[in-house]
């Protein structure tokens, strides 16, 4: 009877195996950021904080897997994949100071640049019906983000003369956090053969704020710290833009 009741299991178990469908493809995310950093005016010894919009574009692959609990056209999912950098974001160490003397004072040949990873992990609901015409799909997802953020800091010294350059040394290093992330995407739906259909999906992506650096408003004119007082700080977070080209296969 047991082995009966197995079988039957068994049995009632493979039309959901054959309808379990696996979406996988490209994606691009802009991750907005910010740029604080102080501006010292060395003329008249006042300091400005100060701040630039920042956005790094990741390109990357994810894939969404199914989980039981379908109800209509919602299917609920996991998602999950990689993003590596698509450019970086480059900031010029002059804006740090205004009617400076010497090369050193203006921060001449100084420079510092981030670019940005991630690794996304998603609880998603993906609304689709389908259609042997195109039709209309959309999802909305929340989960995490895993950040990694790289920074490449380039720092020139002059000799005594201010004429020549002694020394020119490049630090690099990397921080690592997780973000909150939600997300809503629409699109179109086009069929492709049977138990397949291509997705062009768009939307919208929100990441919480992740400084890769210290900011403190205790003690001016060092509000900001990237690492250093006369360094320039970045915030990682905010609202940004998906675009994503996937394929849905049903295994």
């Amino acid at each position: 009877m047991r082995l009966r009741n197995l079988l039957l299991t068994a049995a009632a178990l493979v039309p959901a195996v054959r309808s379990f469908a696996v979406e996988y493809g490209l994606t691009y995310i802009s991750v907005p950021g910010r740029i604080d950093f102080v501006q010292t005016d060395l003329a008249r010894g006042t300091v400005q904080p100060m701040s630039d919009n920042a956005s790094f574009g990741t390109f990357g692959f994810l894939a969404v897997v199914p989980i039981p609990g379908s109800v209509g056209p919602f299917t609920p999912g996991v998602e999950t994949g990689f993003l590596i950098p698509a450019g970086s974001q480059a900031f010029d160490h002059r804006e740090l100071a205004k009617n400076g003397a010497t090369h050193d004072s203006r921060h001449d040949g100084d420079f510092t640049t981030w670019d940005v990873t991630g690794v996304p992990l998603l609880l998603a609901i993906r609304f689709s019906q389908p259609s042997e015409n195109v039709s209309f799909g959309g999802e909305v997802g929340a989960g995490v983000m895993f950040l990694g953020v790289s920074v490449d800091r380039t720092l020139t010294t002059y000799d005594s003369s201010d004429s020549t350059v002694v020394l020119r040394e490049t630090l690099r290093h990397q921080d690592v956090a997780i973000s909150p992330v939600v997300q809503a995407l629409a699109g179109l739906v086009v069929p492709a053969s049977e138990g397949m259909d291509l997705r062009l999906y768009g939307g919208l992506v929100w990441i919480a704020d992740v400084p890769e650096t210290v900011t403190s408003d205790a003690t001016a004119p060092a509000l900001v710290h990237g690492g250093a007082s006369d360094l320039p700080g970045l915030t990682v977070g905010g609202l940004g833009f998906v675009l994503r080209l996937a394929l849905n296969v049903t295994l």
